[in-house]
């Protein structure tokens, strides 16, 4: 293996309560409270890797199917982070993307939907999007594509996860190589791979041009951004790539990121105070 979702029906997610609020000026930088993106917080504790501890919930997920193509996600983990299902129900062919934890859930959830796990691709190597993948490579087998660039956060995932008391496990070496422009097929469907830098240099996002739908990892979120003050992180660099990368697609594109709830290009375009400011 290596999409096209018309309107579809949705089963409503149960997600976690949000603590925080939304940022209310740009005049100066907001107050971080999820690993991956900037918010103002009002109560929730922050764990020293930056993230606002709400639990380590799995119960939120929700499911998007066609005739030909499925798409469900599980928020995992302390980092409350969405880990995707996608495949093609027509051939069974399957991927698994950002496997951040609750790797038997995630496989019984591609059975259902009659799915066989026949590769893992990363939008990035953030710790929380990959406490899950020795486990999921273990039981699957599946190859593990990742952006060169990103390679060096992908080593020291281990360390980081040790140092967090988040154990990560011996990760395999990447099999293939993820790069931008590259056109991946999932049974009868293409692919798109964008370079979308900024929250980390190697960071893609992966586009299913027949959907209208981009799974945008850590770069942009309902009414936030990816943080960038991590290693190989830039704020300028990121929102360049929001605005030339993932605004450029259009208005009605979804977006579904790796954490919190699905939004729009033309939702965040006009709403979000990172992008109306500027």
């Amino acid at each position: 293996i290596n999409g096209a979702l018309p309107n579809v029906a949705t089963q409503p997610s149960v997600h976690s309560a949000d603590p925080c609020q939304e940022v209310g000026s740009l005049g100066r930088e907001p107050t971080r409270c999820a690993s991956c993106c900037y918010k103002r917080c009002a109560a929730a504790p922050l764990h020293p890797f930056g993230t606002a501890l709400v639990g380590t919930a799995n119960a939120a997920w929700e499911q998007f199917m066609t005739s030909k193509l499925a798409l469900s996600y599980l928020t995992v983990g302390a980092f409350s982070e969405n880990s995707y299902v996608v495949g093609c129900s027509e051939s069974g062919c399957g991927v698994l993307i950002d496997p951040g934890g609750e790797v038997p859930e995630l496989l019984s959830m591609a059975a259902d939907m009659g799915l066989e796990i026949n590769e893992i691709w990363l939008t990035h190597a953030h710790l929380d999007h990959v406490l899950g993948l020795a486990e999921a490579v273990e039981k699957t087998g599946a190859p593990v594509w990742l952006h060169p660039e990103d390679r060096f956060l992908y080593d020291a995932a281990p360390q980081q996860g040790e140092a967090f008391g988040f154990p990560v496990g011996v990760l395999p070496k990447p099999a293939e190589s993820l790069e931008a422009g590259q056109q991946l097929k999932l049974g009868g469907h293409s692919v798109e791979v964008l370079h979308v830098p900024g929250h980390s240099p190697g960071h893609v996002a992966f586009w299913f041009p027949g959907s209208r739908l981009l799974i945008a990892g850590d770069v942009l979120f309902a009414g936030s951004i990816g943080r960038t003050d991590l290693p190989g992180g830039s704020y300028e660099t990121l929102m360049d790539t929001i605005r030339q990368v993932v605004v450029s697609l259009g208005d009605d594109v979804r977006v579904f990121p790796g954490h919190g709830d699905p939004t729009t290009v033309g939702a965040e375009r006009t709403s979000n105070p990172f992008l109306v400011a500027g």
